[in-house]
């Protein structure tokens, strides 16, 4: 069970940083999000009012989204700083730690944002707008897949990077836990005893090493499984807006680190499925 997962969770990353062709930001979400980006700057392509809804809640998750790589590149950068002799361990310490807190926080945040847009498409109103709450409903509610449509709907269920998320986020925030971190061959963290609940599949994964987890190939894990997500819910949504040809783009800002990350966590299951 534990290399069929894998499996599953490779393949998504193949599909948002292939190893070859076109990376995510070719891909329907970032389409999507140009869309919005054209209405938001020029006010054009948005003529119906559900479509003008549609696009500002895109837009704030293109702007949570660009939050969460701008975190990623600033721990890399600190990082890089430390590593230089610019910046000494104890203050590296605690500036990664803040980082891995926030970073859990807008990554939660951004889910759910992504659930008020599924309420406002699919949802017609009528699913939740946490996505805790969404992926329960879809788990127990017939008109869920009425509603969101089967292949949505197997995406909400089959969201166990979202668990694991939310379970490391939980014990920051609601358990009060503390990040501790080091550098060996890369950031490695820990929360309390363990970052990941003791019965979680993923704790066999190469993402962790003993108790610590690998910040750079969880990181990817979360940010491509979270993207190829958006994917899926951008296809689907293109289906309830006006027919439009947009000339603008969205590649977004200061993703460079976090490709990199989602391209390690990739080559790693490779590697491992491999042997």
């Amino acid at each position: 069970m534990i290399i069929g997962l894998e499996r599953l969770v490779l393949a998504r990353l193949i599909d948002v940083v292939p190893t070859s062709g076109k990376p995510f930001y070719n891909g329907p979400f970032c389409a999507l999000a140009g869309r919005s980006l054209e209405f938001i700057s020029t006010g054009s392509g948005g003529e119906l009012e559900f479509d003008q809804r549609v696009f500002r809640r895109v837009y704030s998750i293109m702007s949570e989204l660009d939050i969460v790589f701008s975190i990623i590149e600033k721990i890399a950068k600190i990082t890089e700083f430390w590593y230089d002799g610019f910046l000494n361990a104890l203050d590296w310490k605690a500036y990664i730690q803040a980082d891995i807190h926030s970073l859990h926080v807008e990554l939660r945040s951004l889910c759910d944002s992504i659930a008020l847009l599924l309420r406002l498409t699919g949802g017609a109103g009528q699913s939740p707008d946490s996505f805790t709450q969404l992926r329960n409903w879809c788990k127990k509610e017939d008109r869920a897949r009425r509603l969101l449509g089967v292949p949505i709907l197997h995406q909400i269920r089959g969201a166990e990077w979202y668990d694991i998320l939310v379970d490391t986020r939980d014990r920051i925030i609601h358990h009060r836990v503390d990040v501790s971190v080091k550098y060996q061959y890369g950031i490695m963290f820990r929360l309390f005893k363990d970052v990941l609940p003791t019965d979680s599949e993923f704790k066999y994964t190469p993402f962790m090493e003993g108790d610590w987890v690998k910040f750079g190939l969880y990181a990817g894990y979360l940010i491509g499984s979270l993207i190829a997500f958006l994917n899926e819910v951008a296809y689907d949504t293109r289906g309830y807006l006006a027919p439009n040809t947009n000339s603008y783009g969205y590649i977004p800002a200061r993703s460079g680190v976090a490709t990199h990350f989602m391209e390690a966590a990739r080559d790693s299951l490779m590697q491992k499925l491999r042997s």
